[in-house]
């Protein structure tokens, strides 16, 4: 029932060995290779090679992106004993008082030369006494959004009531002289209803991390007295540079309030003044996912990510589940976003950790809406943690929540951010408060916007919505005029070739497929007009719904049966014909491709390409059984189809597949496995193709007696197309129809 571990934690391995290995030792017969010979094909092709593929260009923060294999024994170890100890933290949820949480309040600091600390201590001690025995401490910025008045026993008992925590420490920190300061610390048992004596270290103000560190010392040897904390092992930030530090501190204090600029410039200096600081370098490498408008005077993101995982030691087990959830990620996201899920059950009340799942969550199934709730949570956890914010406006509007999407908005506004993400927020929340975007406010914001606030606006936050006015699409058509500043912006928004390439997202979203090959008809006929071109790319839907001439998508599709072509992921429009082929039941070209497909898989020293074409081939051969009329052999080959290996770069040929497999399933009048597997999928689908979707889920909730799930897709497949092109309205009057029939159940 464990995750398959990871051979590279315990052999120095080429990275096509482990993915070998990892792939014969699946759970699921589907996913291991067909037979022995592919096996060793495997393993003995290109060991030595590394993956050449090209990184999946996302209009989102790639915080979360594939990053390059890490190297090094010293990572190797590091990872072996991050795992152990995640194995070792499976625990049960903390109740009202948790006798063995510990939160660390603000210290009151009694000179103002020192006042950085009065944050700081909570960062310090926080990672000090996590994980000793059974202790686990409350997030950091928890501790601080609930603390309220002096440094005595009223004020702690009243942050432990706020958080659950059954212990609570809190202190002074003040001047004895002219080098020196005295920090005095006092442990708080709510559940024994007493105080510890305090607890008093003193000296050189230059060393006043390590006298922090050996504070939390004093603290867990009197812990010890009634627990079993073991040997009390020293632990903390992981850095003995007191300037690293204190940049640091001054970098959390940044970053908790989403200022990014002005973190990265802290965090900077920390690792130039210690180059070992891993939690350092950590925090370089998510910041920068973030795009800030500073992000080109630093190295490249990856750079950061790669070095802090080589420096995975000496931390909290907080953060080395952290680090290891990194880790895995460019492994397995399965097995990242699986360690996550236990450093929630750890760390129930811990806003970074449930933001952390979130974006894993998010970005390995782009917009996978079991995100939202792990974003709400670190919401409901901590309301002014600023990053949590950036998808649930999208996420509540794929559910067709409105409303809450405003008051996230709106909430995430009234903190008055200065991130990133925040002129497309409030450009969000002020066309939800209007109802549109044709309010004459709403118009003048949108004209003087920016280039990467139309476009967040347009093509995430708003995208979704089916209302009358169509505003995603007027937000679009703006940042087609080329009039917006795009300087801060990333390269696939910064680039005017893409603009129009955007609109025609919107445009064939809402059914406006003619306009859509209008305003795209440059990347439609050249591609390689633009490196970014494959990106959103609306070259299937518009080809499915036949808006492409057929000699156009035929030439286009067929060019992925050649041999010489490359399978490199995003080559823009070569490997979508299937739904194409099987809509036509050229029963020629589906067979090409699966043999073409069951080649390429062989061969292929890229692991991405490997899954790529192990998908899109098990495809080929089940709409090539489909198309000579064997539907029930069909079912069984698309239900073999492994979901783990589905990406983004086969994001609408996956759904496709599910798609049709649900419409077999309810052609022979399987509705709950249909139904189950819509719910499951039909958020993967893009453009026109996700409406079917839709629809077709509103057909099988029909069936089998759910009203409000079927009342709300056929009213969203009526809402979103009411003005589509004539092709698309016969979908508009079933869906209106079904509507009618409902209207009189109850």
């Amino acid at each position: 029932t464990e995750p398959v571990p990871r051979l590279g934690t315990v052999r120095d391995v080429p990275e096509q060995v482990e993915y070998a290995v990892m792939r014969a030792m699946a759970r699921s017969p589907a996913d291991r290779f067909a037979d022995a010979a592919r096996f060793a094909e495997a393993l003995k092709t290109q060991l030595g090679a590394t993956s050449q593929t090209r990184p999946v260009p996302s209009a989102r923060r790639r915080v979360f992106g594939r990053r390059g294999v890490l190297a090094g024994a010293g990572t190797l170890v590091a990872l072996a004993v991050a795992f152990l100890l995640y194995r070792g933290f499976r625990t049960a949820p903390a109740g009202a008082l948790d006798a063995n949480l510990l939160a660390v309040a603000p210290f009151d600091v009694l000179d103002p030369s020192l006042q950085l600390w009065h944050e700081g201590l909570v960062d310090v001690l926080s990672r000090d006494l996590d994980g000793a025995g059974p202790i686990r401490t409350v997030s950091q910025s928890v501790a601080l959004k609930h603390w309220a008045g002096r440094a005595d026993p009223a004020s702690a008992a009243a942050l432990g009531e706020r958080t659950g925590a059954g212990l609570v420490v809190f202190g002074t920190l003040a001047r004895r002289g002219t080098d020196s300061v005295s920090l005095r610390g006092t442990v708080l048992d709510r559940s024994r209803n007493g105080a510890e004596p305090d607890l008093e270290v003193t000296g050189d103000e230059r060393r006043i991390g390590e006298l922090a560190d050996s504070l939390g010392v004093r603290i867990l040897q009197v812990l010890g007295r009634g627990r079993p904390i073991g040997s009390v092992r020293h632990v903390s930030l992981a850095s003995r540079s007191l300037p690293a530090l204190k940049e640091f501190l001054r970098g959390e204090q940044f970053y908790r309030r989403g200022l990014w600029d002005s973190a990265l410039v802290h965090y900077d200096r920390a690792v130039a003044q210690d180059s070992t600081f891993g939690l350092a370098f950590r925090r370089m490498g998510l910041v920068l996912g973030w795009n800030p408008a500073t992000s080109g005077v630093y190295r490249d993101q990856e750079e950061y990510h790669r070095r802090a995982m080589m420096l995975n030691r000496g931390l909290s087990p907080r953060d080395s589940l952290l680090f290891l959830a990194d880790s895995l990620y460019d492994f397995d996201h399965d097995d990242a976003v699986a360690v996550l899920e236990d450093a929630a059950r750890r760390y129930p009340d811990d806003p970074e950790i449930w933001y952390s799942f979130g974006e894993y969550r998010y970005h390995s199934q782009i917009g996978n809406p079991a995100a939202l709730d792990a974003f709400e949570r670190a919401i409901e956890l901590d309301p002014g943690f600023g990053p949590a914010y950036e998808h649930v406006v999208h996420l509540e509007m794929q559910r067709g929540r409105p409303d809450l999407a405003l008051r996230y908005a709106q909430a995430y506004a009234a903190m008055d951010p200065t991130d990133v993400n925040a002129p497309s927020l409030r450009l969000a929340a002020l066309v939800l408060e209007s109802g549109g975007a044709n309010a004459p406010a709403v118009t003048r914001a949108i004209r003087s916007a920016s280039a990467l606030a139309l476009f967040s606006a347009g093509m995430e936050h708003l995208s979704l919505w089916p209302d009358s006015a169509e505003s995603a699409i007027t937000v679009l058509r703006e940042l087609a005029t080329g009039r917006h500043e795009v300087a801060g912006a990333p390269p696939w928004v910064a680039d005017s070739m893409m603009w129009p390439q955007y609109l025609a997202n919107g445009l064939a979203f809402r059914g406006h497929l003619r306009a859509a090959a209008e305003a795209d008809r440059r990347l439609l006929a050249d591609p390689e007009a633009s490196p970014w071109s494959p990106f959103l790319y609306p070259f299937l839907s518009l080809s499915l719904f036949g808006v492409i001439p057929d000699s156009v998508a035929g030439a286009a599709f067929g060019r992925s049966l050649e041999p010489g072509e490359s399978w490199e992921p995003l080559t823009p429009r070569h490997f979508g014909g299937l739904p194409w082929w099987l809509a036509r039941r050229d029963t020629a070209s589906l067979a090409r491709f699966s043999a073409r497909a069951a080649a390429v898989a062989r061969r292929s020293r890229s692991p991405s390409v490997v899954e790529g074409a192990s998908v899109l081939g098990g495809l080929a051969g089940a709409y090539l059984t489909l198309a000579r009329q064997d539907s029930a052999a069909a079912v069984l080959q698309l239900q073999s189809v492994p979901d783990t290996l589905c990406s983004e770069w086969t994001r609408l040929s996956c759904f496709y597949g599910k798609l049709t497999l649900a419409r077999l399933l309810a052609a022979r009048g399987e509705y709950r496995p249909a139904g189950d597997l819509l719910d499951r999928w039909w958020w993967w689908g893009r453009g026109p193709v996700r409406i079917l979707g839709v629809l077709e889920r509103g057909r099988i909730a029909e069936h089998l007696g759910e009203r409000e799930k079927a009342v709300e897709s056929y009213r969203y497949v009526a809402d979103a197309w009411r003005r589509a092109d004539p092709e698309l309205q016969p979908y508009v009057t079933e869906a209106r129809d079904g509507l009618a029939r409902l209207a009189g159940r109850k």
